[in-house]
Order: C-alpha cells, then structure tokens, then sequence
C-alpha cells in the first residue's frame, strides 16, 4: 500500500470509469488527492499507465495522446482546486486497453458521464478521499 506521502510531489496517474464504462485517466500533477482505495492498489494503476503508448510528456501533447488512446483526461488544477477535463477520446478504446482497465483493481465508478464533466472534486472525509463530487453529482 502507498500513501499520499509516498506519492506527494510525483505525477501519479490512476483511472476511474463512468456510469456508461467510458475510461479516464487522473494525473495528480504531483499535488492533486488520489482515493485511498486506489492508493493500496497503486502499482496496479502504475502498471496500466506504463503500457499506454503515450507520448509528448512534458508538454500539453500528452493530452492529444490520452484522447488518441481512447482516454478521457483530466488534471489536476491547484488554482481550481480539483480534476479539470482536458482531453476526450478521439478513437474508441482498443479492446486490450478495456479489459485491462475494467479488472484494475481499485478503479472508481463515477455515477456521472465524463462527457458532461468538466470538473471533478474529491471529498476528504475522516481524513481520507473516498467520494467524487462532479457538476452537481456524488459518487462514492
């Protein structure tokens, strides 16, 4: 299991789907709240996001390639205080990519459709980041 400290100050990118199974990817800029529960499966997250052919990083090239990827994208946005949408797919997700992502352990279900959300906020709650609030919508 990681914890925020151990990712604090390190882009970290975990994936969630949305109630229609669409994929996003969540790139923490290296201060943005990550789950808990995606937290003791980070590796996991890791894992799918290595095997992305992804290019540009660095640059705001990354964004076109998620979308090429088939990926919905958000970053983190310190001014915002929250994921803010930056990318929507432009081809369909491969077949392999969705399976890998569908048995992520850890990934979150959003009771929203990343297509209408432009912004997404974590709860802290007890302490930890376990809910999703999106234009108006809560997920846990």
């Amino acid at each position: 299991m990681e914890t925020s400290r151990e990712i604090e100050a390190t882009e970290f990118d975990w994936f969630a789907t949305d109630k229609n199974g669409h994929f996003a990817i969540f790139a923490t800029a290296g201060r943005g709240p990550v789950p808990e529960s995606v937290l003791a499966v980070a590796k996991a997250h890791d894992a799918i996001g290595d095997a992305l052919a992804v290019v540009g990083w660095g640059t705001d090239a990354v964004w076109q390639s998620y979308s090429w990827a088939g990926l919905y994208a958000y970053d983190w946005s310190d001014k915002q205080g929250c994921y803010v949408r930056i990318a929507e797919p432009a081809v369909p997700l491969p077949t392999e990519l969705e399976v890998g992502l569908a048995s992520c352990p850890g990934l979150l279900r959003l009771e929203a459709l990343f297509s209408q959300v432009a912004a997404i906020r974590l709860d802290r709650q007890d302490g930890t980041y376990n809910s999703f609030k999106a234009d108006g919508f809560a997920a846990a």
